[in-house]
Formats: C-alpha cells, structure tokens, sequence
C-alpha cells in the first residue's frame, strides 16, 4: 500500500523519495547482514547487557559498516558477472568452513575458556556453576522415575494406565502432581523427599489447566480422575505465574516482558485464574485438590548473574517482579477461597530472597529465567515440602 499510495506528487512519495530514506533503502540489505555478528559479539564480550548509549552506539557503527559493505563489496559484485560454478564453488567452501567451525565450537561447548580468560575470580565461580549446572540438567532431563511408583510422565496413555493400577494395587491412593514445566521442576524437588511410595507427576511444558493444546492431557486428566477417584489421594496444581500476569500491551504474560517493560508493575489476569479454578473445581469434584502456589520467577539472565559476581549483591533487573508475584498470590488465594477449593502459598514457604536465593559461591539455584536448578531444586524443596506435608 505504500508503494502504491506514495507517489511524487504527496507528502509520503516526497519523504520517501528524499536523499536519507533513499540512503537507507540502499544500504539496507548489508545492514541486515552486518548488525546481527554486530550485536551479537559484542553481547558475548561485554559479559553484562548493553546500556542504551551502548546500543545506539551499536546501531550507529551497524551504519558505518554498512555504508562500507555496500560500497565495497555489495557495488563492486553487483557489477560483476561471475560463472555459477565459481559462485556455487566458493559458497560450497565458505558454508563448509562456517559448519566447520560451528561443529569444532558445539563439541568444546563454545569455548568456555575463551569467556572464563576474561572474567573476575567471583564471575568465573558463577559461570563455572552455571556451566555444571547446565550438565546437570542435561544428564537428568531424560529421567522420569526415582523409584517403581515415583514417577512423572506427559501421557496418560496404556502403559500409563497399567503402571498406576499396578501401584495402585500395591501402594493404595496416589499423590499427584499436575501442570506445565515448574509442576516438573517441583515433581523433582520433592518426590525423592516425600517418602511416599505412590508420587507421580503429570506434566509437560507449556501445558496448563487454561491451554486448548491437543498436546496436552487436561481433557484426559478429567475422564481419568473421574474413573479412579478412589486410587487418588491428593491433586497438587502448579504451574509458572508469569503467564497468570498480563504485559503492560495486553497481551498474555511472557518470560521476555519482565526484560521489556522495567517501569511499571504486571496486572494479573484474572480470567485466565478464573478459567484455571473452574477447571480444578472439576477435578476437586472426584478428588482432594490443592493449588500450590508460583513462585517468584526472578527473570534474571545469565549474564546478568555473571557480571554481578558470587559475591555480588544480585538484585533482580526489574523492581516490579516480586511485588506482580506477591499481588498475584493474594488475588489467587482470595479467588480460590470465593470457590471453595485450597491455596497453598510458595512464596510464602520461601521466602525469597534474590540476594541470597539467586545465587552464591557454591552454586547457582535458577538454570534461567525461571526454573530452578538442580541445586535450586535441592535447596528449595524441602521448604516446599514441609508446607504441604501440613496439608496432607
């Protein structure tokens, strides 16, 4: 529509026929190219995130090089006329030198000694950390099941169904877990704690008690508590609290808002909450339901955790964090009350404390934005535990 609105004879054609967007139209596609090795490395060598002198200096140096790439490499080959076997020759050896060294980088796990060369004793504890800890996560990312009838699965398929009569039989009613990727995170933290012989965790990421995913098991979950009400004993809810919070645009909550919008405090969505409760009222129809509670997602990068160092005062980038959390808390709790059904507060067994709880000299206790560690599932399960074990 611009193209066919801006002619010479208004106001758009005019502007968009002058010297500067003409300029940039021109440049634009070695713009493209040259302003993500741009951002890019500069984020990998400055550790900590750029300011925003840093990134207007960034987009005028992406200007520069571009004004240089257009006019000494993109002009001169379009002028050019070259025989495909050259052209096909000598993409063939660049792809192969970049997969070359893409391979050579991914099997020395990117060259971590390049980043530890560059950074404090107490940044190099923290990225050390980060680095065993990732390890971690990878070796148990796969596990599923601490003991015969301790256990998470994604599907309530057959094999499923077989492997909870056979518990059934044996150990009486079942303690289940329920929700997305933190349900996981929790499932982790506690079963090996809980001493119970019949804990099983129902969970997969992005998969909530609101979600319409055909991917997730919710629809299923209903029919099968409804058939095996007498083989369940309690239904413990979790699930993250950034996606029960809605960005300042309206849009629903999201990991990167928390790095997007640092001025202003998340409002809760109350419908989403509502929709959640009307569904585990269904479930609290057939079995003892109890919400636990989010905890505070600290949003804070992995960068962000280095620069700040094991000795550091880490605070969170964003100060509107844990009040959005705590707020959504107390309208949870409230709203559930109106309805009958239990709250349980994580944040209240917690306690959390981002300059103690993020982060140390021993370990780091989120592997992200949100998710604990495995240290952090250590460190914080037993508290969790402790406050449902007085519900249960």
């Amino acid at each position: 529509m611009v193209l066919h609105f801006a002619q010479p004879s208004n106001l758009i054609g005019r502007i968009l026929g002058s010297p500067v967007p003409v300029a940039i139209g021109l440049i634009s596609y070695s713009l493209y190219l040259v302003h993500q090795p741009i951002f890019a490395l500069y984020r990998y060598a400055r550790i900590a995130e750029p300011s925003r002198f840093e990134m207007v200096a960034l987009i005028a140096l992406s200007f520069v090089l571009a004004s240089i790439s257009w006019k000494l490499v993109e002009q001169p080959f379009r002028r050019v006329r070259y025989r495909s076997r050259t052209v096909f020759a000598s993409a063939a050896c660049g792809s192969l030198v970049l997969i070359s060294f893409g391979v050579v980088a991914h099997l020395n796990a990117g060259f971590p000694s390049w980043t530890l060369a560059r950074l404090s004793p107490q940044q190099a504890v923290v990225y050390r950390n980060l680095l065993e800890e990732r390890g971690r996560i990878d070796k148990v990312a796969d596990r599923n099941k601490f003991a015969e009838c301790v256990f998470r699965t994604g599907e309530l398929n057959e094999t499923f169904r077989r492997q909870f009569a056979d518990c059934s039989k044996e150990h009486g009613a079942a303690t289940i877990i329920v929700g997305d990727s933190h349900a996981g995170n929790l499932f982790d933290a506690i079963a090996p704690l809980s001493g119970r012989p019949f804990f099983i965790g129902i969970n997969k990421g992005f998969c909530r008690a609101v979600e319409s995913n055909p991917q997730c098991f919710y629809d299923e979950l209903l029919d099968f508590v409804a058939t095996n009400a007498a083989s369940i004993d309690k239904i413990i809810y979790m699930q993250a609290g950034f996606y029960l919070l809605d960005a300042p645009d309206g849009a629903i909550g999201s990991r990167d808002m928390f790095q997007r919008y640092t001025d202003r405090q998340f409002p809760v969505s109350q419908s989403r909450i509502d929709q959640t409760l009307a569904y585990l009222g269904k479930l609290a129809n057939h079995a003892n339901v109890v919400w636990l509670g989010p905890w505070i997602d600290p949003h804070v990068t992995h960068n962000q955790l280095v620069a700040n160092g094991c000795n550091g005062a880490t605070d969170l980038p964003n100060s509107f964090v844990i009040p959005s959390y705590m707020h959504l808390d107390q309208t949870v709790n409230a709203l559930a009350r109106k309805r009958q059904l239990s709250y349980l507060s994580t944040i209240n067994a917690l306690n959390f404390n981002a300059r103690h709880d993020l982060v140390d000299c021993q370990n780091v206790y989120f592997i992200d934005a949100d998710h604990w560690s495995v240290a952090g599932e250590q460190r914080f399960g037993p508290k969790v535990l402790e406050a449902l074990n007085r519900t249960m």
